[in-house]
């Protein structure tokens, strides 16, 4: 098989006449090689696809010559199918075997125009939808679809709330919505019906906020239980107030409709019938890329189902306000966590029922990249041909996962009461803190208050220690290391430190357990993983100091000792660990060279100091308190390919995934752990070249299990 990219190409004559009928668009037809679209030389419109030979070595069609049938089958796990075909396959078809990144993810390319008959005899599996394409002398002359359809009471019911007394923007932004859903959900029930109960959760979603707007512009009686903490009066008399919730529960309803609108583009593009819609990413829209946004489908809701089976909501809601608090703490601004292990949210393993998942939408962006928002998670568009590599790496979709976890997480921690006032809420906790920091006796003092304490003496280190964001502002005031801890005087200025470190406080959190989950607690292959990934964004070279910061607490989870030894042992084995990227080659090498020359400026590490020392308290809470091994157990635990072993170089455990490379009859159960299994093996020893087919291979296995 040639190394260079292989295309699927539909180009149009162009025609005045409308509607376009197959003969009077006069649809043409060819497969090239080229490492670039451009290089293929086609005139005037086309559309095109990347298209990948699942045989090496063999003669591709010839379609400008005779008689050709193009089979575009749409299976429910592709990766085995493709699998018993590459077995099963006669030898006369197999040079005309390919997979995409489409809906229709198997392409046969064929002189017999029965194969589709004889499909399900190979590989023992149906194809839930196909389209066929007669061409002769590169003339596409015939189309013929398969595709299942559902009646009228097949089609899931969608009911929204009446919306018709909001205001004109309101109203159109739920018109928007209910368009959109009522578009999307038919298709999503034939093309991914596994899917349609979390749309049907995107509807409760939006009947929640939409019963917010009505209420807080007509408050009659009660407010919905998710305005709890008001009352009617708040809203006859607080015109900011009620503005403040249409704002924001818009705001809220257009994330939606925005991911819904991505979807719709994305997922369906290129299903059966082909030709009646391009995807809006040009370099797929002959085919789309509905293969690709399955395999992101697939990874975010193994991490929604593991948090919402380890349910750590649920049990801090429901556990945390009467628990015993963490030990260790009346002594601050020092603090002992020896003890805090035996305190964590594992002893409630088992008491805690699993609760509904928080659904997504996944798609890719070009402007976002990664990113994660409360409905929405994106990944880069550039993930499409390269999320087979390190730099590109799907893996990074789990660190955004753990950004919703965790704003959970601290949601539950700081809302306090949800029938008080935001104000009296915040005071509460202002005194009770202050109390535990000047030693005067609190009552009923509990776990949650606990975790509260932690952040909120985290704010106060930050005002002289500086944070992830915010050098130290007088190195002089903290000769002595022990001291510079503050309390600001009242609850608002202390309300306003935490909504200044709201992010960082994030930030540490995610790192610290997308450490433990995802890669089993490994610093040998998380911390090259994750700069190799880093080192081609701008951003990260424009500022090292703060992704090394992240680098440096990370590491601090392995060490013990004091805050000093900590971070001077932290600094060491970040220093190797980058040194060895460096080593490796690659792209992005100037970033890390970059890294490792701050690394050896003694001022500016330095510097490093009081932030890490600030945001330690942080990096254990999370390491000792706050990590699950129910979700870490449902993430990985089951899947029978997946086995741990021990680094002897580094001591740590890692995944090793004991599936061969290509297409395999079998499942990918956790395709987190699959993806981080070959990707430090493309560390480890280097990238074969096939890049892109070794993303799309990826993309099928990680949907490998049945969806239908």
């Amino acid at each position: 098989m040639s190394e260079t990219q292989l295309w699927l190409t539909v180009f149009e004559d162009s025609r005045p006449e409308w509607p376009p009928t197959l003969d009077s668009t006069g649809w043409r037809i060819a497969l090239t090689a080229s490492d670039t679209l451009q290089g293929c030389e086609f005139p005037g419109a086309c559309r095109s696809n990347p298209v990948f030979p699942a045989f090496s070595d063999l003669p591709l069609p010839t379609l400008g010559n005779g008689v050709h049938h193009l089979y575009f089958l749409c299976f429910h796990s592709a990766f085995r199918v493709l699998a018993r075909l590459l077995e099963n396959a006669p030898p006369e078809s197999q040079s005309g075997l390919f997979f995409t990144s489409g809906i229709a993810s198997v392409l046969w390319i064929s002189p017999a125009p029965d194969l589709l008959d004889r499909i399900e005899s190979l590989c023992e599996a149906r194809p839930w939808a196909s389209e066929v394409w007669r061409v002769e002398d590169a003339r596409i002359v015939s189309v013929k679809t398969k595709v299942g359809s559902l009646s009228a009471a097949e089609v899931p019911a969608v009911r929204i709330e009446s919306y018709g007394s909001l205001p004109l923007a309101q109203r159109m932004t739920v018109d928007e919505f209910v368009s959109s859903i009522g578009l999307l959900l038919p298709k999503i029930a034939i093309h991914m019906p596994s899917e349609v109960k979390i749309y049907d959760q995107i509807v409760s979603l939006a009947n929640e906020l939409i019963a917010e707007m009505n209420y807080v512009c007509n408050p009659v009686g009660a407010p919905p239980l998710t305005l709890g903490e008001y009352v009617q009066a708040d809203f006859r008399t607080d015109r900011a107030l009620v503005e403040t919730i249409l704002h924001q529960d818009t705001d809220r309803l257009i994330q939606i409709n925005a991911g819904l609108s991505y979807l719709s583009t994305q997922a369906l593009s290129g299903a059966v019938p082909i030709l009646e819609r391009r995807s809006l990413i040009r370099r797929y829209s002959l085919l789309g890329v509905g293969t690709a946004i399955l395999a992101l489908t697939r990874l975010a809701r193994c991490i929604e189902k593991a948090f919402s089976e380890g349910a750590l909501e649920t049990g801090l809601a429901t556990h945390a306000p009467f628990a015993s608090p963490l030990p260790g703490l009346d002594k601050l601004p020092n603090y002992d966590p020896r003890g805090w292990k035996d305190s964590s949210v594992n002893r409630w393993h088992g008491t805690v029922p699993a609760r509904e998942p928080y659904p997504k939408l996944p798609y890719f962006s070009g402007t976002l990249g990664f990113r994660e928002s409360e409905y929405t998670i994106s990944a880069a568009i550039q993930a499409l041909a390269a999320g087979g590599s390190p730099e590109w790496s799907l893996l990074t979709l789990t660190h955004e996962m753990v950004h919703g976890h965790v704003r959970s997480l601290l949601s539950i921690i700081l809302q306090g009461e949800p029938d008080r006032r935001p104000e009296a809420t915040w005071q509460e906790f202002y005194q009770r803190f202050s109390d535990q920091v000047e030693g005067r006796p609190i009552s009923q003092h509990s776990f949650l208050d606990s975790l509260r304490a932690v952040i909120l003496f985290y704010c106060c280190m930050t005002i002289t220690h500086g944070s992830l964001t915010r050098p130290v502002d007088n190195k002089s005031t903290l000769t002595d290391v022990s001291v510079g801890f503050y309390l600001p005087n009242n609850a608002e200025s202390l309300r306003l430190v935490l909504e200044t470190e709201f992010r960082n406080i994030n930030e540490v959190l995610v790192h610290v357990l997308d450490l433990h989950y995802f890669y089993r607690s490994s610093l040998s292959a998380y911390v090259p993983l994750i700069w190799r990934s880093w080192s081609i964004m701008p951003q990260v070279r424009g500022d090292l100091r703060q992704y090394l910061l992240r680098t440096l607490l990370v590491a601090a989870t392995k060490i013990s000792g004091t805050p000093f030894e900590r971070f001077r042992q932290s600094l060491t084995r970040v220093s190797e660990l980058l040194a060895r990227i460096k080593h490796a080659g690659g792209s992005g090498t100037s970033t890390i060279d970059a890294a490792l020359e701050f690394l050896s400026s003694k001022e500016q590490v330095d510097d490093l100091f009081f932030p890490f020392m600030a945001s330690l308290v942080l990096v254990d809470l999370t390491h000792h308190v706050l990590t699950s091994n129910a979700i870490r157990g449902s993430l990985n635990g089951a899947d029978p390919h997946l086995k741990i072993e021990t680094n002897h170089a580094s001591f740590e455990e890692w995944f090793e995934y004991a599936m061969p490379d290509g297409f395999v009859d079998d499942e990918v159960a956790a395709p987190a752990a699959f993806i981080a299994d070959r990707l430090s093996k493309k560390l480890l020893y280097g990238d074969a070249g096939k890049l892109e087919f070794d993303t799309v291979l990826m993309f099928l296995a990680c949907c490998s299990q049945s969806t239908g």
